[in-house]
């Protein structure tokens, strides 16, 4: 889908772990016809993509995507002894 995209960055965990996430990407009420294919169409996506996963809020149908990348292991850049 192109178009306009609302993404959120959260840092968490102090510091260790980064999500991105998606703001009303999409929606899918459960009374929508396609409702089932809607659900197995996500589940296939999560089982194809490895850092991008797609979720389902059955509270108010909301389609979203996320990825989650810890930073535990990672160099900070300005610990780092390359002069920038």
């Amino acid at each position: 889908m192109f178009g306009t995209y609302e993404v959120t960055l959260t840092l968490q965990s102090d510091g260790e772990f980064l999500q991105f996430r998606t703001q009303g990407y999409a929606s899918c009420p459960t009374d929508h016809p396609h409702f089932a294919k809607v659900l197995a169409t996500l589940g296939h996506l999560n089982f194809q993509r490895r850092l991008t996963k797609f979720g389902w809020d059955p509270n108010d149908g909301e389609i979203m995507a996320f990825a989650d990348v810890w930073l535990m292991d990672a160099t900070s850049p300005r610990s780092s002894s390359t002069a920038w």
